[in-house]
């Protein structure tokens, strides 16, 4: 049968410290983490200015002129690479072609590591289910 606590005998007695405990670790926690997230932005300078967009309608081929198009062995490569869109083809050429870290990708794309590795291995399973599309045409 439930019984309702009443605050005395040892069992009610520690059940009531335990939840006092609990609820001052998650008070202080909540407030310590809302201290560094605002110290955090405080400290982080706002790069909102140097931010460019991605697909900039006065950019006409990303591909046009670079070297990596003398490196392709597979036409199929060259036109998957050429039907992306610039952001995936971008993810794809800096990570893969010109081996740049993808802590450094992920700050040039103003997002997290996990967001910038997401984009490329969606990124890069388009490349190559264009790549069977093309193979199979």
């Amino acid at each position: 049968m439930f019984r309702r606590n009443d605050g005395r005998g040892e069992a009610n007695s520690l059940q009531n410290h335990f939840t006092a405990y609990l609820s001052v670790a998650v008070e202080r926690f909540k407030r310590r983490y809302m201290e560094q997230l605002n110290l955090r932005m405080f400290r982080e300078p706002n790069c909102d200015f140097l931010e460019t967009p991605l697909e900039s309608a006065d950019e006409p081929d990303m591909l046009a002129g670079l070297p990596v198009t003398d490196l392709l062995e597979s036409e199929a490569i060259f036109q998957a690479l050429r039907s992306m869109t610039p952001r995936d083809r971008e993810v794809l050429l800096n990570l893969i072609v010109y081996e740049m870290k993808p802590a450094e990708l992920a700050r040039k794309l103003g997002l997290s590591y996990q967001g910038a590795m997401s984009v490329y291995y969606r990124a890069k399973k388009k490349l190559l289910e264009k790549m069977k599309d093309g193979d199979q045409k």
